[in-house]
């Protein structure tokens, strides 16, 4: 996958009166909830609102424990519930989760082929200090996912030779460059329809903000299992590359 890196910033549409449209969705009777669909958000809801889960963990705090990738928040003007951040290069290991399996089962499976990987199964038999966050990215065919794979970051230790995976291990160590994205965090313990509700919400923060992003593609950053008292999770959207 190439992954585009730099961005442009595009005036918002603005109506006769001078201020600007509203981002306008469907009804809640009418929102889409098929399975692997993106909801919409009502008409009344303004995406800029922080989330209504509870507050994330701070980012620090979990990184204290576990070495998690570096970026820098990148100040934009008209930004709303959400940043920019720049994300400096990094290798990240990943494999496709079974999409044919509910997304439970397929994150499972894919985070035990990580585990495996990262606790000696690769071609130098290393074992890895644990890194966070796990991330799923979907790549979408409209509002439907197509394909997902679920990442993990690797410690910057091993950056400048990664080991391999084992043969046959359905794995990939991928080298990403600089790289830019728009992130919404919230906290709490989301259902897979909340899940889906807050990366709506960023899309259309997005949107509002007049900035351009890559809707083909959807990042879930994952901090904290599901029994961790401490919870932080992520949505995010690539920014565009110039147009220019």
């Amino acid at each position: 996958m190439v992954y585009p890196g730099k961005f442009e910033r595009v005036a918002p549409k603005k109506s006769k009166s001078g201020s600007i449209k509203p981002i306008r969705g469907k009804s809640p009777a009418k929102q889409n909830n098929n399975k692997g669909s993106q909801p919409d958000i009502p008409v009344d809801v303004d995406p800029c609102l922080p989330s209504d889960l509870p507050d994330p963990t701070p980012k620090e705090e979990l990184c204290e424990t576990a070495e998690c990738p570096v970026y820098e928040v990148v100040e934009v003007e008209g930004t709303c519930g959400f940043e920019l951040r720049k994300y400096t290069s990094g290798v990240w290991v990943m494999t496709e989760m079974n999409m044919k399996k509910g997304i439970a089962e397929a994150y499972t499976e894919a985070a035990e082929q990580l585990m495996e990987y990262t606790n000696g199964g690769n071609d130098g038999n290393v074992t890895m200090e644990a890194t966070k966050p796990k991330t799923v990215v979907y790549i979408m065919d409209k509002n439907t996912p197509r394909n997902a794979y679920l990442s993990q970051f690797l410690p910057i230790s091993y950056h400048e030779d990664p080991p391999q995976p084992s043969e046959g291990k359905p794995l990939i160590v991928k080298h990403n460059p600089e790289m830019q994205y728009y992130v919404r965090a919230f906290g709490g313990k989301p259902s897979i329809h909340q899940y889906r509700r807050e990366f709506a919400m960023l899309a259309a923060a997005v949107k509002k903000s007049g900035l351009n992003a890559v809707r083909t593609m959807q990042f879930y950053h994952e901090y904290s299992n599901p029994g961790d008292e401490a919870q932080r999770h992520e949505v995010a959207v690539m920014v565009a590359p110039s147009q220019s």
